[in-house]
């Protein structure tokens, strides 16, 4: 029986190298493979296109795509990228996470704006996540 794989959300291109390289080390030991996940917003890909399958990556999402290959390369693990349309960012991780069996997940969402919430919508996601029987593992990277 085949791992499930392993969903690694594409950010900024520091946080999705820091996440990945964290993916990758998982997925090494457990042999599972890894699924990094495009989300965007429907109301984006109404305007561009119809469907995220049509969706066409930008220079710079190719430039970013590459260098994650390449990192998933080196360590020996598989890697495919996928593009998922949402229209909450935390329902459409969990959507991504459902349809791909993924059990762990590597996300991110914006911090509230109200200072004494700001780890709310991370916590939201987590038992969201949770619900649905995916674990959510946090990734630190320190802004410069």
């Amino acid at each position: 029986m085949a791992k499930s794989p392993i969903l690694v959300q594409m950010e900024s291109r520091p946080w999705t190298c820091a996440a990945l390289s964290q993916a990758c080390q998982e997925a090494k030991d457990s042999g599972a493979s890894i699924v990094l996940v495009k989300l965007l917003p429907d109301d984006y890909l109404a305007w561009l296109c119809d469907d995220c399958n049509a969706y066409i990556f930008t220079e710079a999402d190719t430039s970013d795509i590459r260098a994650y290959e390449a990192l998933a390369a080196a360590c020996g693990v598989p890697l495919s990228v996928r593009v998922f349309q949402y229209h909450n960012l935390e329902q459409g991780i969990v959507k991504a996470a459902d349809e791909l069996k993924a059990e762990t997940v590597f996300a991110v969402v914006p911090p509230s704006a109200v200072p004494f919430m700001h780890d709310a919508p991370l916590r939201h996601l987590e038992h969201a996540l949770h619900e649905h029987h995916h674990q959510l593992h946090p990734v630190e990277v320190a802004i410069p």
